[in-house]
């Protein structure tokens, strides 16, 4: 049964594979998931590289929730 599974993940992740009908999304209404939080996980003392930071600078941009302030 290759190709059968089931994730919980926003759909930024899977734009394109929603728009061409590749995937599908189905809602789910349950309490636990009406406020839902997002992090950015970084390694204690290790530098991002330039496409990382890059990377944070346009969700800070476009998501001004997840600029920290």
């Amino acid at each position: 049964m290759t190709g059968a599974g089931v994730t919980l993940m926003p759909n930024l992740g899977v734009h394109h594979e929603l728009a061409s009908g590749e995937l599908v999304a189905i809602p789910i209404a349950h309490p636990i998931l009406s406020a839902p939080e997002c992090q950015a996980l970084l390694r204690l003392g290790r530098p991002l590289s330039s496409a990382a930071n890059e990377v944070m600078r346009r969700i800070e941009q476009r998501l001004p929730a997840f600029s920290g302030g």
